[in-house]
């Protein structure tokens, strides 16, 4: 497994939305492209978003995509987790699911410290 720190190595951008990071699982005959947002705060709907905004539109994440699919010895899957105390509703996760064109969102919860 490779991760990948994305937020403030890969993209430095104060502005650009990204996710926290990126693992790249190789497992025999399958990679994985694992995209991963860590919300402390209450905000998931900003922990969608920018998972989202890195998987469908950031240049940078699509060349990691697109080495890592020349690498893959077979199909490459990608996902995306969201690491949060909050709950999440199925209104958010619905609204989420419609703006992610087929990426998979798993939603963690944690308990806050």
């Amino acid at each position: 497994m490779e991760a990948i720190a994305f937020d403030g190595c890969i993209a430095t951008s104060v502005s650009d939305r990204r996710c926290d990071g990126v693992m790249v699982l190789r497992r025999r005959g399958q990679t994985d492209l694992l995209l991963v947002e860590l919300k402390k705060t209450r905000n998931a709907e900003r922990g969608f978003q920018q998972l989202i905004h890195t998987a469908l539109h950031r240049s940078d994440y699509q060349a990691i995509l697109a080495h890592e699919e020349r690498r893959a010895p077979g199909p490459l899957k990608q996902q995306a987790f969201l690491i949060t105390p909050k709950r999440i509703t199925s209104l958010e996760r619905s609204r989420a699911e419609r703006k992610a064109n087929g990426l998979k969102i798993t939603v963690i919860p944690v308990q806050r410290s």
